[in-house]
């Protein structure tokens, strides 16, 4: 019985499972298309921590009317966030002189093991393709078989006539696409050299389809061998990752000066690379997992190195990470808050990426103005390997009227005689549907990395609100019971999409909103004679909202927004349309416009 091999790149046979492949950030991080936010207008809780974040924010009270009013905004961009890098990764062929070499003839003597036997591990040397002219030889074989050779008798210990070829442990394609490779080769007298570049063929099948650790092996039962003819078995290969080992490289270090180890974030790597496991093993599939995995927050930069197991077929993944940085702070002062309270902001916020080490977040924020004092905090955590997230969230803030002739209604010296206050709860559930980036050259020198993203996601809100007049509970907005309080329990369904890369970011978000009769929401009963529908908590509304981003040139951008808002009933303050000021409309008044249903578009061009 005779017992042959072949891999993707003949002559190289029998060791398709002990490539090995390298990925390397070259000497600097990898730059996540991440996008930086501007802070925003009235304190509130951060989005959840995404690629590029489209959420809607709540805006806390408008204290001049004493509301709480909605404006959904996306975050701003700067061009910074758009560089985007790639990983590349690169198979290695062992040396030849590390291949056993096959028999010019067959032994009689001769046994099929049961499985490959595994190679040596050897220095890694540079990549080897088959060249043209070896794809071109592969092509023409079986095709051009003398006239004498089928004259001759088939019986010989040279050549051996295959009138089916059997394959055996093909998973990954069906055995028709196998037989259209190898029906060429039926009935033809082949060598040794010939079979065994039968099976390359089907291995090279395999490399065309990302299948790079995958390979073939040629059986030829003892009938066969003895009658000269008959049937020829090609074993496949399918590669395999039997193991994936996280290293945590950190800047700290013990008095040894032992890098220090972190279980948790390892298992976070492990479980996200998982997604990319298949088998037979696919290095493209691999190597976008490693690209998503650059885009996290969590993570600084990653080295992985795929090298082979100790069984055939076999590979073992070893990644080092490095931690992102996970502290900041931010300060900001703008005049983005209503006058009333006090147009000039001073804001501080904190966040700590990755407090648990298993991909979490916490944000905290403190806002000012002469009439106002604001909070907000915000926690996220990872669900899913595939970036689903559960957020909560929470908001609140007190407010006075500072601004004549409110501010002191009474006129007994003392102002502040029109007071609010409001607290906002938030649970976010997000799952990302669809996760890809897409690798394309733009020229010879460059290639672009495409990221792109659809999630869905449920919100469940509760927002209230109470107002006073000279320390009286009293009603100033609409739908609030006698003593001033509103409250509105709701949930919300959202859909994203995004789309960027280093040129553009293209992104779509839509809102269902149901409110609902439930944690002792506000509910307003029809005044007998009065043709006028009173808001609370019971209402349906639509928000969608879309940005295209472009980089025209190296200093300068366009940017192009929409919202939209539209419901079918009158809404109360807290969840209506606002329009006016920073952010919005520049040049009006804060929140100058408040209505149930509007449109806005705006335009920027931007030279930096």
């Amino acid at each position: 019985m005779i017992a042959g091999s072949a891999s993707a790149t003949p002559p190289e046979a029998l060791q398709i499972s002990q490539a090995v492949l390298e990925v390397t950030t070259p000497g600097q991080t990898l730059a996540p298309l991440r996008t930086t936010s501007k802070v925003s207008l009235h304190p509130t809780p951060t989005p959840p921590e995404t690629d590029f974040d489209v959420a809607f924010r709540n805006n806390l009270p408008k204290e001049s009317e004493f509301i709480s009013s909605q404006v959904f905004n996306l975050k701003t961009m700067t061009v910074d966030s758009f560089n985007a890098q790639s990983i590349d990764i690169a198979q290695v062929s062992l040396p030849e002189n590390s291949f056993p070499q096959l028999p010019q003839k067959p032994r009689e003597d001769r046994q099929v093991p049961s499985t490959p036997s595994p190679v040596p591990e050897s220095p890694i040397q540079s990549p080897k393709s088959p060249s043209p002219e070896s794809n071109r030889q592969q092509e023409s074989l079986c095709l051009e078989s003398s006239q004498e050779d089928n004259l001759e008798s088939t019986k010989t210990q040279d050549k051996i006539t295959a009138t089916k070829f059997e394959f055996i442990d093909n998973k990954a394609f069906p055995k028709e696409d196998l037989e259209k490779i190898t029906n060429k080769c039926l009935n033809k007298p082949l060598s040794l050299e010939e079979l065994v570049s039968v099976a390359s063929l089907i291995a090279e099948h395999y490399h065309n389809k990302k299948y790079t650790t995958s390979g073939a092996i040629v059986f030829i039962p003892k009938e066969t061998q003895r009658d000269g003819k008959g049937l020829v078995i090609i074993r496949v290969i399918e590669g395999t990752l039997k193991e994936i080992r996280v290293t945590r490289l950190s800047k700290k270090s013990d008095s040894q000066g032992n890098v220090l180890q972190n279980s948790r974030l390892e298992n976070y790597v492990q479980s996200r690379l998982a997604l990319a496991v298949s088998k037979p093993l696919n290095i493209e599939k691999l190597q976008e997992a490693l690209q998503l995995l650059q885009f996290d927050s969590v993570v600084g930069s990653v080295t992985a190195r795929l090298s082979a197991g100790t069984e055939a077929g076999e590979s073992i993944l070893d990644v080092q990470v490095e931690e992102e940085k996970s502290l900041s702070t931010t300060t900001s002062f703008d005049n983005g808050r209503v006058p009333s309270v006090g147009s000039f902001q001073q804001r501080a916020g904190l966040t700590k990426g990755n407090l648990l080490a298993i991909g979490d977040s916490l944000s905290l924020g403190y806002a000012k103005t002469g009439g106002s004092n604001a909070w907000d905090a915000n926690y996220t955590f990872p669900i899913t390997p595939n970036n689903g997230t559960l957020r909560f969230a929470y908001s609140g803030s007190n407010n006075k009227v500072i601004e004549s002739p409110f501010d002191d209604i009474d006129r007994d010296g003392n102002g502040g005689d029109i007071e609010s206050t409001s607290r906002s709860y938030e649970l976010t559930l997000r799952q990302p549907i669809i996760r890809r980036i897409q690798n394309a050259n733009t020229n010879e020198s460059t290639r672009r990395s495409t990221f792109r993203e659809f999630a869905l996601g449920l919100t469940t809100s509760l927002r209230e609100s109470k107002t006073s007049l000279l320390d009286i509970p009293f009603p100033l907005s609409p739908g609030a019971d006698n003593d001033g309080l509103s409250r509105v329990f709701a949930l919300r369904f959202f859909q994203d999409w995004t789309q960027q890369n280093a040129q553009e970011v293209i992104a779509f978000r839509s809102q269902f909103n149901f409110g609902l009769n439930a944690f002792d929401s506000t509910i307003n009963e029809p005044i007998p004679g009065l043709n006028e529908v009173i808001p609370d908590s019971r209402f349906f509304s639509w928000q969608g909202q879309g940005l295209w981003l472009r980089v025209l040139d190296q200093d300068q951008f366009l940017r192009l927004r929409a919202n939209v808002q539209l419901a079918d009933r009158a809404l109360m303050s807290s969840e209506q349309f606002v329009i006016g000021g920073l952010g919005s409309v520049r040049g009006y008044r804060q929140d100058a416009l408040q209505t149930d249903n509007g449109v806005l578009q705006r335009q920027k061009l931007r030279y930096l």
